[in-house]
């Protein structure tokens, strides 16, 4: 199998080349080929140009960087792709969102090593089709948010470039400010055939636990591999709420505290675009795009990614069937089962 790393250089606070061409080195078991990325964007172009070449053969892309960087290369690659492609990831970055899928908070992701050795385990992942283009897709693992979220990225950007903030408080205070001035937008919203459409503060589409920046939009029930998407549709968030929406927004209970403006949808596919046709500004991932509509379908498990030893999901529906002997496709069948097995031998106990 090959092994091709993409680096970039400029990913979180300190550059990692160096080291990871020096733990490379020490590896005469791994053929790899690497690259360094020279500007935002040039992840896709390489995953793209890499796979052309080896269009028939395994092998396992080992990003190295931040959300971004790991956003922008797997949109270099296509659905079909991914039987003989494995992924793999390597934090470099400040935030590293997706490691937080996993107990540990992904932990054993930064040991190079046990990346290389890692083995795989098929997660989802957003396919995004822009303005009806299936020419132009974006895959997206994390998130894909329209509105007052885009916004709170856009404004982020300017700390970024200072350098040396939390990213918690960093994404803290942009949300601050960007919440009460940020105005509802009429939108065009299809989920699953169903009919959606009205005015919105903010919409959230997730695939993953965190959002970035430490923010936990929905904090229960999220499994990154049970074939579904999760959505926010928040209508409207009063002035005088704003604090207390920023709070329930990143600790996840804004359905619970907040049933008549907001409301949470789970679903296979998503269509998003504004009534009055002007360009939307929508995050995904952290990077921010403007485009007309996206048309948002989760991929169930097509995405072969490396995880190392040690390393588990936060709800391992592999882990929990050890339990009763069973397998399972989702989490919610597991859990299902696991508790009628609970009562099962409750039930035994008592006679």
């Amino acid at each position: 199998m090959k092994h091709i790393f993409i680096i970039n250089p400029a990913a979180g606070l300190t550059d990692k080349t160096e080291h990871i061409r020096k733990e490379l080195s020490k590896r005469e078991d791994i053929e790899a080929i690497v690259f360094n990325t020279e500007e935002s964007g040039h992840e896709t172009q390489i995953m793209k140009e890499m796979l052309d070449i080896f269009d028939d053969e395994p092998v396992r892309i080992c990003i190295c960087g931040g959300s971004g960087t790991l956003s922008n290369a797997l949109d270099g690659i296509c659905v079909e792709e991914m039987d003989h492609v494995e992924i793999a990831f390597y934090p470099c970055g400040l935030t590293n969102d997706y490691l937080k899928n996993f107990k540990d908070q992904g932990k054993q992701f930064e040991n190079l090593n046990a990346v290389l050795d890692a083995k795989t385990r098929n997660v989802d992942f957003m396919r995004c089709v822009i303005d009806g283009d299936d020419n132009y897709v974006k895959n997206e693992l994390l998130f894909v948010t329209v509105g007052v979220a885009a916004n709170i990225e856009r404004m982020s950007r300017f700390f970024k470039f200072i350098g040396g903030i939390s990213p918690s408080i960093m994404y803290g205070f942009c949300t601050m400010i960007a919440l009460p001035f940020s105005p509802t937008v009429d939108y065009e919203v299809y989920i699953d055939g169903v009919d959606y459409s009205r005015d919105y503060k903010l919409i959230y589409i997730g695939n993953s636990v965190c959002m970035g920046g430490g923010f936990i939009p929905i904090k229960k029930g999220i499994d990154c591999r049970d074939g579904y998407i999760n959505v926010l549709l928040v209508k409207r968030i009063p002035f005088l709420q704003s604090l207390a929406f920023l709070s329930d927004f990143m600790h996840g209970e804004l359905v619970d505290k907040h049933k008549e403006q907001v409301d949470f949808v789970t679903c296979k596919e998503i269509f998003i675009k504004r009534k009055d046709n002007k360009i939307m500004n929508i995050n995904a991932d952290g990077e921010i795009n403007s485009d007309h509509s996206w048309n948002i379908k989760v991929v169930n498990g097509r995405m072969q990614f490396a995880v190392p030893s040690g390393a588990t999901f936060l709800d391992d529906c592999d882990e929990l069937c050890k339990c009763i002997g069973e397998s399972h496709k989702t989490l919610k069948e597991c859990k299902k089962a696991r508790k009628e097995a609970k009562k099962k031998k409750n039930k035994n106990k008592k006679k």
